[in-house]
């Protein structure tokens, strides 16, 4: 079945770049041979191209390297908005030709070309300068030393090939300015395809929070391998938190560590039986998914992206106030939004509201594949603590 899937994958991307590559012939109006053939030639590595950079990248680490793995995502980026813009061209011109509408298609071809690259450059944009998102959250029963406090919530920043050691410095500025009492980040810190993270050691060693800053892993540093991104946290000021417990002036805050391939743990009885767990106290929780932090024994990373269960019933068992998750990027990029909304029942951004739990899907600080983002904001939360009665 892999190979199915595989097959069909690449099928359609092959397929895809093809209608673009048309599109391309009749925008520019090319006739030549050579022409002709370079075009062919392209639009054949093209679709390959973020598989190569990314073999190529893990083998060689350096400049021409790194500035290929961006280039090639990028082009993912354009891709999409090219396909986009090539299925609007020729849907356009079939209702005119079932209206008889006369119009010039070089002039709307031109138009949409130039929307897609106008997009392409907002959504890189998007991504280099992420936006501070601020929310207000109620808790009930919150102790008074919490109420009017600010939590930063950081997640999918993606530290890697592309996104460095500047784009990490105006993430911690950012964030720093905030005057947090928490930073809490919910995965993905890293990206899965860069094991030289030293020279995040001393940037993360500077983001600050006037009670602490704490971490959980994701799935893609189970990727890059979880224990090369829990020696490169240590090093720094910030708590890993592996399905552990931490009480600050009354308010717990849990991390659940995002598992490993084919393993689980029975993590509703390894959070009770904390000796400084207390179930009634007001509890925030930080699981890199938006789904349930109930491990089975068996548990395989494809049931995240084609079956996630979003049954929040163990975080709730727990009594959970809060759930901090990321992970969906919000999409990502237009129109995959509307997929995650599907895949993940409506719970793939944003704040939901179960009962009295709650769970605050962020759509991440970076980006994964391509330095991209059309669907959304970039964004580092800024969450302010009020307090809610127990009914």
């Amino acid at each position: 079945m892999p190979i199915i899937y595989s097959f069909l994958f690449f099928g359609t991307i092959f397929f895809s770049h093809w209608l673009i590559y048309r599109f391309c012939v009749r925008l520019f109006k090319v006739t030549k041979k050579l022409s002709l053939n370079t075009l062919r030639v392209v639009f054949i590595f093209l679709p390959l191209s973020f598989v190569i950079a990314m073999f190529v990248s893990h083998m060689w680490d350096n400049i021409v390297t790194r500035a290929f793995y961006f280039c090639s995502g990028v082009w993912y980026g354009v891709f999409i908005n090219l396909l986009i813009a090539t299925c609007l061209y020729y849907f356009i011109i079939i209702i005119a030709r079932l209206f008889k509408i006369n119009f010039k298609n070089f002039i709307l071809a031109n138009f949409l070309f130039v929307v897609a690259i106008l997009v392409s450059i907002f959504g890189i944009l998007n991504v280099l300068y992420p936006g501070v998102k601020e929310i207000e959250i109620n808790i009930k029963d919150l102790p008074n030393e919490w109420k009017g406090k600010t939590i930063v919530q950081l997640s999918d920043v993606h530290l890697g090939k592309v996104l460095g050691v500047d784009y990490l410095n105006q993430v911690i500025a950012k964030t720093n300015a905030l005057n947090p009492d928490v930073v809490l980040i919910t995965g993905d810190l890293f990206d899965g395809m860069d094991g030289s993270l030293e020279r995040f050691v001393n940037p993360l060693s500077t983001l600050k929070a006037n009670e602490g800053v704490f971490y959980v892993n994701g799935n893609h540093e189970i990727y890059l391998g979880v224990d090369e991104a829990f020696s490169i946290i240590e090093k720094t000021n910030i708590k890993t938190l592996k399905d552990e417990v931490v009480d600050i002036k009354g308010l717990q805050f849990i991390g659940v560590s995002y598992p490993e391939r084919n393993s689980g743990n029975a993590i509703e009885k390894i959070i009770s039986e904390n000796k400084i767990f207390d179930k009634n106290k007001p509890s925030i929780l930080l699981f890199h998914s938006p789904t349930s932090i109930d491990q089975k024994n068996n548990f395989d990373h494809r049931e995240l992206y084609f079956s996630p269960n979003v049954d929040f019933q163990t975080s709730i068992n727990l009594g959970a106030d809060l759930q901090l998750s990321g992970h969906t990027h919000n999409g990502q990029l237009f129109p995959f939004n509307y997929l995650t909304h599907f895949v993940y029942a409506g719970y793939d951004y944003g704040l939901h509201k179960i009962g009295d739990f709650q769970i605050y899907i962020a759509s991440g600080v970076g980006v994964w594949g391509p330095t991209m983002r059309t669907s959304g904001r970039s964004e580092i939360v800024k969450i302010i603590l009020r307090s809610e009665e127990k009914r």
